[in-house]
């Protein structure tokens, strides 16, 4: 991924968040993540921790964390860091999800090509959920289909004219930043069937050539029918994920505002 690739990605997430949120990302290759296959999993896992949590301390700098840093070296890199420091910073809870420092929130992301997190403070967002995917393989989409979406979320999306492969993608990604932001508010897993795509809009936030710059709006609602499936009240009302998407990746993002209750 060249610095110009990252530049474009890096320009058209920021106007998709809002104007408080920190944003870091980096090239998975760049900052110490794998793009081999045969690597092993406990391998896999560390570097993408270990690259996560890079890009999410830089985010949380960007919106005025910095007690911890302040007893570090300050002509060390954050990428110098060591792997136990980083997780001291953000630690892994017993379900796997990071613990954000006090009074910030945020999610973090990778995929073979990109690594990238978000935070804010929490009197801004209540929170926010990230995802990114590599557009899925003409060999592969088919299965994930099958298992991600019904017949009339299909058709909404079907509307938008994108190439079978990019539209799976897109739906995958945005029901798992779905995910990502009602989790560590309500601590309950989904299955992909239990939130149901409603609507799908254009986004206005795209200042340049929409045809150049893609991006759409996918409204989610949680199916309370489900066996198991327990939600909030403030879900009861739409939840909007904003996606966009390039010939080889997409990125999802979804938060909640502080004044939700």
């Amino acid at each position: 991924m060249t610095d110009e690739a990252l530049f474009t990605i890096d320009r058209r997430l920021r106007p998709l968040l809002p104007p408080h949120v920190g944003i870091r990302m980096a090239p998975s290759s760049r900052i110490g993540m794998p793009l081999s296959p045969t690597i092993s999993g406990s391998k896999k896992r560390e570097q993408e921790l270990r690259a996560g949590r890079i890009c999410a301390i830089q985010a949380l700098m960007d919106v005025g964390w910095r007690s911890k840093l302040e007893a570090l070296n300050s002509s060390v890199a954050i990428t110098e860091l060591s792997s136990d420091l980083l997780t001291q910073i953000i630690s892994v809870g017993d379900d796997r999800a990071p613990i954000w420092p006090t009074g910030f929130v945020g999610s973090i992301s990778h995929s073979p090509n990109w690594t990238w997190a978000v935070a804010a403070p929490l009197n801004k967002l209540k929170n926010v959920g990230i995802d990114t995917e590599a557009v899925l393989s003409l060999d592969s989409y088919e299965v994930v289909r099958q298992e991600i979406g019904s017949l009339s979320e299909w058709s909404l999306l079907n509307n938008q004219s994108l190439r079978p492969e990019l539209e799976t993608t897109l739906m995958f990604s945005a029901k798992e930043a779905y995910f990502k932001l009602w989790y560590p508010i309500v601590h309950q897993f989904y299955d992909f069937e239990d939130v149901i795509l409603t609507d799908v809009s254009p986004n206005d936030c795209d200042s340049d050539n929409v045809a150049d710059n893609p991006s759409l709006s996918l409204y989610f609602r949680t199916r309370s029918e489900s066996a198991g499936c327990h939600f909030r009240l403030d879900q009861s009302s739409l939840t909007r994920v904003r996606v966009l998407w390039n010939d080889a990746d997409v990125f999802s993002a979804a938060w909640l505002a502080a004044s939700i209750d």
